[in-house]
């Protein structure tokens, strides 16, 4: 799916720079797929940073997420960990978690759809600036409510689990 998506995503990150902001790309390792997306992306020019959960600590990486206005991701984890630091995602449509999280997170996210036209990203992250304040409150809000929905269903679990017993 990553062949869809590449070359609009490059086209974004030189609009974006074009514009004076920095952008970055994030890795986030897994086996052999990820290697072979950062030596694209390298070989195009693109700052890339990565994260290997075998060598790192959480704690370290979600530091430095945590210095990004807006994350554009292609992986679920990514979405899900924006909006535990609050801050506003644009969810790359590739499958249908990243559907969902989109829409979990309300303002605080967007959906960038097949067939990835780059303007189209361009706009989700112009919308996000131009409504910046209003999406940060709206992932934090989002990420309250799924905490008290996951909290909920941890609680029904262990009342259903205590009666088999």
């Amino acid at each position: 799916m990553g062949d869809t998506y590449w070359r609009p995503l490059l086209k974004v990150a030189k609009y974006v720079r074009s514009q004076g902001k920095d952008v970055e790309f994030i890795a986030f390792r897994s086996k052999h797929r990820e290697r072979a997306w950062e030596r694209r992306l390298r070989n195009h020019g693109a700052t890339l940073a990565s994260w290997d959960p075998y060598r790192q600590q959480r704690n370290e990486f979600l530091a430095f997420l945590a210095t990004f206005d807006c994350l554009v991701t292609a992986r679920y984890h990514g979405a899900v960990f924006a909006s535990l630091l609050g801050i506003p995602v644009v969810c790359v449509g590739v499958d249908h978690k990243l559907e969902m999280v989109s829409a979990d997170l309300g303002q605080g996210a967007r959906l960038w759809r097949m067939p990835f036209r780059y303007d189209e990203c361009i706009m989700a992250l112009g919308d996000i600036e131009n409504r910046y304040g209003d999406s940060v409150n709206a992932v934090k809000q989002a990420a309250v409510q799924q905490r008290r929905l996951g909290e909920d269903l941890l609680n029904e679990f262990s009342i259903y689990m205590s009666r088999l017993r």
